[in-house]
């Protein structure tokens, strides 16, 4: 009982800080709601989105016999460029030349402090193989922008079967009230045109693992969400369905190999409007991705090299007029990681991670001296360290 009381206290303790930190930090409207994805304080796609630590490939949960067990960490990053702006947007930003552009910004760089527990409980409810429950809570605090601070809360069931060689899982995941940046509000009455834009995100998640062998597994996943905007950018409302199928090859003691690809469609609100024009962030998204691991034999070190590269294009029908950061748009992201690991315990983990993003973006412009690729391209460079633990 010792150990169930531990994990319900810190999961507890993780939930009342995770939730105190959005209502804390929010000085956004009101009626909030938003998005174009999270800033990952964690492993991170093209696409803005962190890795679940729920997500990570099911082979590595640890085969325990314990009823009740529980992975927690907490880790310290430096980004410095936390809403991804553009060169352009940066000198406007030093020079102060439009400050209501950047309305609850209070740094380009930051600090990030990131805090998370999953605790499980797992059972063998039937002959074919162990049931697993799972929640999550996990809180990322800014230590400049107090607007962007934000937590994630998700709860999930695995079902084992096959001699433990397959696995189902479905789970459920919730961002509420995730500060994008400020935007432009075109159907703003007052003087100041531009709002913070905010989201509440909905996810429900289909995963299907199998191992074929020692060597060979592979998984696939579905993701149906929904991200509500705020009421100034309810056009931005989106749903969307994403399919990734992923592979995790192991030829050797020592080297992981772990290719993955990933096609989204994206469906927002703004491209129902035809008589008041919005903007249309409507698009299909092709994500490829490598990662390399690292398992030198006697070492407590590993270590984890990835690339990952993405394709997105913009689906909408308003012309370059109407809509000229959308209409005609392609995006190429592209994202190197490093990440060293070292294994203090055998349920103690020390890591320290670098990520590199740049965003490349095109566009129809009617006017040829327009460019709003410009303050829509980005360079980002994160570095983080932390720690975690398996109980």
């Amino acid at each position: 009982m010792t150990k169930v009381r531990f994990i319900m206290a810190l999961f507890l303790l993780v939930f009342i800080f995770s939730t105190s930190v959005v209502f804390a930090s929010d000085s956004g409207p009101a009626q909030s709601g938003l998005a174009t994805g999270p800033v990952a304080t964690t492993v991170q796609n093209s696409q803005g989105e962190s890795s679940d630590v729920e997500e990570l490939e099911e082979g590595t949960l640890p085969k325990s016999t314990e009823i009740f067990s529980l992975d927690t960490g907490a880790s310290i990053i430096y980004a410095n460029n936390v809403f991804g702006y553009a060169s352009d947007n940066k000198s406007e930003y030093r020079d102060y030349s439009n400050p209501n552009r950047y309305k609850g910004v209070k740094s380009i760089e930051d600090f990030i402090t990131n805090v998370y527990v999953i605790p499980r409980v797992q059972k063998d409810f039937f002959d074919f193989g162990t049931t697993i429950f799972s929640l999550g809570a996990e809180g990322n605090i800014y230590t400049n922008n107090h607007a962007k601070t934000y937590s994630k809360y998700s709860a999930s069931v695995r079902q084992k079967f096959g001699n433990d060689k397959h696995l189902m899982r479905l789970g459920y995941e919730y961002i509420p009230s995730y500060f994008v940046r400020t935007l432009y509000d075109r159907n703003s009455l007052t003087a100041n045109k531009y709002q913070m834009a905010r989201f509440d995100s909905s996810a429900l998640k289909l995963k299907y693992w199998n191992q074929l062998n020692d060597k060979l597994s592979w998984w696939l996943r579905y993701t149906l969400e929904k991200k509500d905007y705020n009421n100034y950018f309810e056009e931005r409302d989106t749903l969307s369905n994403q399919v990734s199928l992923d592979l995790g090859y192991k030829p050797t003691s020592w080297l992981r190999l772990n290719p993955s690809f990933s096609n989204g469609w994206y469906n927002a609100k703004g491209k129902d409007d035809t008589v008041f024009v919005q903007p249309d962030i409507s698009r299909i998204v092709y994500d490829v991705g490598l990662s390399l691991g690292f398992y030198p034999m006697g070492s407590r070190f590993s270590y984890t090299v990835g690339y990952d590269y993405a394709y997105t294009c913009y689906t909408t029908s308003h012309n370059s007029v109407d809509d000229p950061y959308h209409a005609g748009r392609h995006d190429n992201d592209y994202d190197i990681t490093g990440r060293v690991n070292y294994a203090l315990k055998d349920n103690i983990d020390l890591f320290a991670q670098y990520q590199y993003s740049l965003k490349n973006v095109k566009t129809q412009a009617a006017d040829p001296t327009y460019e709003p690729e410009a303050i829509l391209g980005s360079v980002k460079q994160a570095v983080e360290m932390g720690v975690k633990l398996a109980f």
